[in-house]
């Protein structure tokens, strides 16, 4: 049986796939970074 979250969030960071990236290496920075928002 598949996890449906897990489905959810690989199908979310695979649409934002830059803006994860850079939210991902500004928070290894310590900085802060803005949320990523959802397609509509």
């Amino acid at each position: 049986m598949k996890n449906p979250v897990r489905a959810m969030l690989c199908s979310l960071l695979a649409l934002h796939e830059e803006e994860a990236y850079t939210a991902w290496n500004k928070a290894v920075r310590g900085e802060a970074f803005d949320k990523i928002a959802p397609h509509a």
